[in-house]
């Protein structure tokens, strides 16, 4: 392509200057003239060509989690991503709640989110990676008031015939089936079922329960303890119990909007 704009360069310049070409011959002023022409004109086209060649796309990452870096395995693994793909996409982070991520991501053309359950739903509004940038163990219950609790153990039954206080996040994926479980369970067990929402709400959630404010919370075990580790903090007796709507591991993948921005920005992710 490079070559046939520069023979395209040429041809101009030669229907340009053909009918004079013999006085460009005579008059040794002129054939300077000539010269700078051709070589301004050069100049210029090569400029474009670079210009053209760095141009960046501008992508806004959304996100709860800008406070985690230093807490979250992933987090830090995308802002790797994004220092290997600095010279073709400008990163601009955005802290937002996780409702709000989904809304910005159908309300603006550039926006991309990262660590995202996929599923029917959210591919109707959202260009996703090929593949995972992350993988989970399925989601657990993490106590602290193990009395009468089995190793596995019913959302429903357990707030239907325990006395306990329970905490997620609002907005958040953990999985098909007990994403349905939750939603219906906020608004029959509201009382002892609350939904954290805002931004930081992970960290707000797991704060909670470490303080002793929730007896239980809805959360990955591997990503608590990472945060225990981190932050230097401790429960007693927490006991880890597996739910019976949340079977299968969970993938992470970077969603974008359905755009031509979001379409751009998944391709370089993908080659990545």
């Amino acid at each position: 392509m490079f070559r046939t704009k520069l023979y395209l360069l040429d041809s101009i310049h030669l229907i340009i200057t053909k009918p004079y070409s013999m006085l460009f011959k005579m008059i040794p002023l002129t054939r300077c003239l000539y010269s700078a022409l051709r070589l301004t004109l050069l100049i210029i086209f090569l400029t474009s060509v670079q210009s053209s060649a760095v141009a960046k796309t501008d992508i806004i990452i959304a996100s709860d989690n800008k406070s985690l870096r230093a807490i979250d395995f992933v987090s830090l693994y995308f802002q790797h991503i994004q220092e290997q793909l600095s010279n073709q996409i400008n990163f601009t982070e955005l802290l937002t709640s996780t409702p709000r991520e989904w809304r910005l991501l159908t309300e603006l053309p550039n926006v991309c989110l990262y660590n995202k359950l996929r599923n029917s739903e959210r591919e109707q509004i959202s260009i996703f990676s090929k593949y995972p940038i992350s993988v989970f163990p399925p989601v657990r219950l993490l106590s602290t008031n193990t009395s009468g609790l089995d190793k596995n153990v019913s959302l429903t039954q357990l707030l239907k015939n325990k006395n306990l206080s329970i905490g997620a996040v609002s907005g958040r994926a953990y999985g098909k089936k007990i994403d349905e479980e939750i939603k219906r369970l906020a608004d029959t067990h509201s009382a002892n079922l609350t939904l954290i929402g805002g931004s930081l709400a992970t960290l707000r959630v797991r704060n909670m329960f470490i303080q002793g404010k929730f007896d239980a919370i809805i959360e990955y075990a591997s990503a608590f303890r990472d945060h225990l580790k981190t932050t230097k903090s401790s429960v007693k007796n927490l006991s880890t119990h597996q739910l019976d709507n949340a079977q299968q591991f969970v993938h992470g993948y970077i969603a974008c909007s359905k755009t031509q921005q979001g379409t751009l920005a998944i391709d370089v992710l993908n080659k990545s």
